[in-house]
């Protein structure tokens, strides 16, 4: 369920992010974000279905409150700089999320679980050099 709301909260977070943005970075940026949260939405996609073949259901009315209590607590950045780095710090928890997962998990997802951290490590260099900018 963790995993499933992170992915969901940085899909939220990171769409309005993509709304919000202005400044001398706009286009830069705009594309960026722009890109990144269908890649969470498709990544939840993904794993949702995963768990529903494999447990029969999911709650979803728990882990969108979880997803939405966490953008209450993060709110609207107040700039890029903020924006970047609370989607970095919620990359590090998606990928300390998908370890935990990983040990008790098949073949079939560890792949997908795999696949998911590593498109979250190339974000987390992308920003990171964003912020270095």
């Amino acid at each position: 369920m963790t995993l499933l709301s992170v992915l969901r909260f940085l899909q939220l977070y990171a769409h309005n992010a993509h709304n919000l943005l202005g400044g001398e970075t706009f286009f830069q940026d705009h594309k960026f974000l722009g890109s990144i949260y269908p890649e969470y939405e498709e990544d939840y996609d993904s794993l949702i279905e995963r768990i529903i073949l494999i447990n029969g259901g999911v709650d979803l009315i728990n882990l969108h409150k979880l997803a939405v209590n966490n953008l209450e607590k993060v709110g609207v950045p107040k700039n890029y700089s903020e924006s970047y780095n609370e989607i970095l710090k919620w990359e590090v928890v998606l990928c300390k999320a998908i370890e935990k997962l990983t040990p008790e998990s098949s073949e079939g997802t560890i792949n997908l679980l795999s696949s998911i951290a590593d498109k979250s490590e190339q974000r987390q260099y992308k920003i990171k050099q964003r912020l270095k900018s």
